[in-house]
């Protein structure tokens, strides 16, 4: 098979990771996605993150497992930039590299995407439970005061506009032209999808967040970037 026939590219950006980031990959190698590819940006990690990646090449030869480094922690989307610039698959999803998402719904995702040519489709955290194992409050209304502000903003019907698993057709997904750095990544996809007019399907999907004692969570400064991207590309600021 050549790499321009795969039917989906998974980008996993990854910032000191090494707990969890090996773990992710076994999980995905698990679901035997022969036809996909796994792209994995290292976002300027700091511990053993590298090693874990280059560990996994080895222990799945049979999997196209890409590797990109870079040189500086430069923000959540710029490494997916730097993923997306050599994604093959006729569709990418976003996976992040903690263990909050499962893997298994994106067999799903795919599944519906192609079923109707379906040019992008999230799973919703919040469609088949509302609220999500260990999601604290505060983290609760921040997301759904965001997604009430796309709908809005955006004549959207989405009830989850923060979510990792956007699965987006790749060709789309490159012309948006992205230029965001950081978690705002998932507001300005969002917003220049809808721009274009394209509908955006949702199906339910698993996710338990993990504590802030176990890694990384957005702060709540991280809401302003998130909320100005909305306001500017629906006003051309």
């Amino acid at each position: 098979m050549r790499e321009s026939d795969k039917k989906l590219s998974i980008i996993i950006p990854a910032f000191n990771e090494e707990n969890t980031i090996a773990v992710i990959i076994d999980r995905i190698a698990a679901l035997l996605f022969k036809d996909a590819e796994i792209i994995v940006v290292d976002d300027g990690s700091t511990d053993e993150t590298k090693v874990k990646v280059l560990a996994c090449q080895k222990k799945y030869p049979e999997i196209s497992l890409i590797f990109i480094p870079l040189a500086i922690n430069a923000g959540k989307s710029k490494a997916i930039q730097a993923g997306l610039a050599q994604a093959k698959g006729g569709y990418t999803i976003i996976q992040d590299a903690d263990l909050e998402y499962d893997p298994a719904d994106i067999l799903r995702l795919l599944d519906k995407a192609q079923e109707n040519e379906t040019d992008a489709v999230y799973g919703s955290r919040f469609l088949a439970k509302p609220f999500p194992k260990n999601m604290g409050i505060m983290n609760w209304f921040a997301n759904m005061g965001i997604t009430m502000l796309a709908n809005f903003l955006y004549g959207a019907r989405l009830t989850d506009q923060n979510t990792c698993y956007k699965l987006v057709k790749t060709e789309l997904l490159k012309n948006l032209a992205l230029a965001s750095y950081g978690f705002e990544f998932c507001a300005e996809v969002t917003a220049k999808l809808r721009k274009r007019g394209v509908s955006i399907a949702e199906l339910p999907i698993s996710y338990t967040a993990r504590k802030k004692s176990s890694g990384k969570k957005i702060k709540w400064f991280h809401i302003f970037p998130i909320v100005r991207t909305l306001i500017a590309e629906r006003f051309g600021l």
